[in-house]
Protein backbone atom coordinates (compact mmCIF):
# COMPACT_ATOMS: atom_id res chain seq x y z
CA UNK A 1 0.00 0.00 0.00
CA UNK A 2 1.32 3.45 -0.94
CA UNK A 3 1.91 6.00 1.79
CA UNK A 4 0.21 9.40 1.69
CA UNK A 5 3.47 10.95 0.51
CA UNK A 6 3.45 8.60 -2.50
CA UNK A 7 0.09 9.84 -3.72
CA UNK A 8 0.12 11.69 -7.00
CA UNK A 9 -1.35 15.21 -7.19
CA UNK A 10 -4.17 14.01 -9.45
CA UNK A 11 -5.17 11.37 -6.89
CA UNK A 12 -5.38 14.08 -4.26
CA UNK A 13 -7.44 16.31 -6.57
CA UNK A 14 -9.72 13.33 -7.31
CA UNK A 15 -10.32 12.96 -3.56
CA UNK A 16 -11.02 16.71 -3.26
CA UNK A 17 -13.56 16.53 -6.10
CA UNK A 18 -15.23 13.39 -4.70
CA UNK A 19 -15.53 15.00 -1.26
CA UNK A 20 -17.16 18.13 -2.66
CA UNK A 21 -19.43 16.40 -5.17
CA UNK A 22 -20.97 14.33 -2.40
CA UNK A 23 -22.47 17.65 -1.12
CA UNK A 24 -23.68 19.05 -4.46
CA UNK A 25 -27.16 18.59 -5.91
CA UNK A 26 -27.71 16.51 -9.02
CA UNK A 27 -27.82 18.57 -12.20
CA UNK A 28 -24.90 20.85 -11.39
CA UNK A 29 -23.20 22.49 -14.39
CA UNK A 30 -20.10 24.15 -12.94
CA UNK A 31 -18.39 24.07 -9.57
CA UNK A 32 -15.71 26.35 -8.09
CA UNK A 33 -13.62 25.62 -5.00
CA UNK A 34 -11.84 28.84 -4.03
CA UNK A 35 -9.35 28.17 -1.21
CA UNK A 36 -6.90 30.47 0.58
CA UNK A 37 -4.44 29.11 3.09
CA UNK A 38 -1.35 29.69 5.18
CA UNK A 39 0.26 27.54 7.87
CA UNK A 40 -2.31 28.61 10.51
CA UNK A 41 -5.68 29.09 8.83
CA UNK A 42 -7.76 28.77 5.70
CA UNK A 43 -10.78 30.28 3.96
CA UNK A 44 -13.18 28.78 1.43
CA UNK A 45 -15.55 30.44 -1.05
CA UNK A 46 -17.23 27.52 -2.83
CA UNK A 47 -20.25 27.53 -5.11
CA UNK A 48 -21.83 25.77 -8.05
CA UNK A 49 -24.27 26.46 -10.87
CA UNK A 50 -27.41 24.40 -11.24
CA UNK A 51 -30.37 24.60 -13.63
CA UNK A 52 -33.46 25.94 -11.86
CA UNK A 53 -36.73 26.72 -13.69
CA UNK A 54 -35.04 27.04 -17.06
CA UNK A 55 -32.18 29.23 -15.84
CA UNK A 56 -28.94 28.88 -13.94
CA UNK A 57 -28.70 29.63 -10.24
CA UNK A 58 -25.56 29.86 -8.15
CA UNK A 59 -25.67 27.98 -4.88
CA UNK A 60 -23.10 28.43 -2.17
CA UNK A 61 -21.47 25.40 -0.62
CA UNK A 62 -20.02 25.15 2.85
CA UNK A 63 -16.74 23.31 3.12
CA UNK A 64 -17.30 19.60 3.73
CA UNK A 65 -15.38 17.90 6.54
CA UNK A 66 -12.06 16.66 5.29
CA UNK A 67 -11.64 19.23 2.51
CA UNK A 68 -9.03 21.39 4.25
CA UNK A 69 -6.75 18.42 5.06
CA UNK A 70 -6.94 17.21 1.45
CA UNK A 71 -6.05 20.64 0.05
CA UNK A 72 -3.22 20.99 2.57
CA UNK A 73 -1.97 17.60 1.39
CA UNK A 74 -2.03 18.90 -2.18
CA UNK A 75 -0.23 22.08 -1.07
CA UNK A 76 2.52 20.09 0.63
CA UNK A 77 2.77 17.59 -2.22
CA UNK A 78 3.32 20.32 -4.82
CA UNK A 79 5.89 22.02 -2.58
CA UNK A 80 7.80 18.72 -2.13
CA UNK A 81 7.78 18.31 -5.90
CA UNK A 82 10.03 21.33 -6.31
CA UNK A 83 7.59 24.21 -6.03
CA UNK A 84 6.66 26.52 -3.22
CA UNK A 85 3.54 26.16 -1.09
CA UNK A 86 0.56 27.85 -2.71
CA UNK A 87 -1.47 30.39 -0.77
CA UNK A 88 -4.54 30.11 -2.99
CA UNK A 89 -6.05 27.38 -5.10
CA UNK A 90 -9.03 27.77 -7.41
CA UNK A 91 -10.44 24.56 -8.85
CA UNK A 92 -13.09 25.02 -11.55
CA UNK A 93 -14.97 21.94 -12.71
CA UNK A 94 -17.60 21.43 -15.39
CA UNK A 95 -20.20 18.66 -15.42
CA UNK A 96 -18.70 17.20 -18.63
CA UNK A 97 -15.30 16.55 -17.03
CA UNK A 98 -13.51 19.76 -18.05
CA UNK A 99 -11.23 20.98 -15.29
CA UNK A 100 -9.07 24.02 -14.55
CA UNK A 101 -6.74 24.67 -11.60
CA UNK A 102 -5.04 27.96 -10.73
CA UNK A 103 -2.61 28.51 -7.90
CA UNK A 104 -1.44 31.73 -6.24
CA UNK A 105 1.69 32.23 -4.16
CA UNK A 106 1.42 35.67 -2.57
CA UNK A 107 0.68 36.45 1.05
CA UNK A 108 -3.02 36.03 1.89
CA UNK A 109 -4.85 39.27 2.70
CA UNK A 110 -7.23 37.87 5.32
CA UNK A 111 -8.98 41.21 5.85
CA UNK A 112 -9.78 41.55 2.15
CA UNK A 113 -11.20 38.02 2.12
CA UNK A 114 -13.61 38.99 4.91
CA UNK A 115 -15.04 41.69 2.61
CA UNK A 116 -15.61 39.41 -0.38
CA UNK A 117 -19.24 39.23 -1.36
CA UNK A 118 -20.94 37.76 -4.35
CA UNK A 119 -20.28 34.54 -6.08
CA UNK A 120 -17.74 32.75 -8.20
CA UNK A 121 -19.87 33.16 -11.34
CA UNK A 122 -19.95 36.91 -11.87
CA UNK A 123 -22.34 36.80 -14.84
CA UNK A 124 -25.14 35.29 -12.73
Amino acid sequence: MASMSDRHQFQIIQDVVSTVLSHVEDGWKQLVIDYHVDDRRCNFHNSYLIDVDGGEKEKFLSSPNGLDPLLRELRNHLAHSGGEKFSSCRLHLWWDGKFDAKYGFGKVDWRALMLVSGGNFKSN
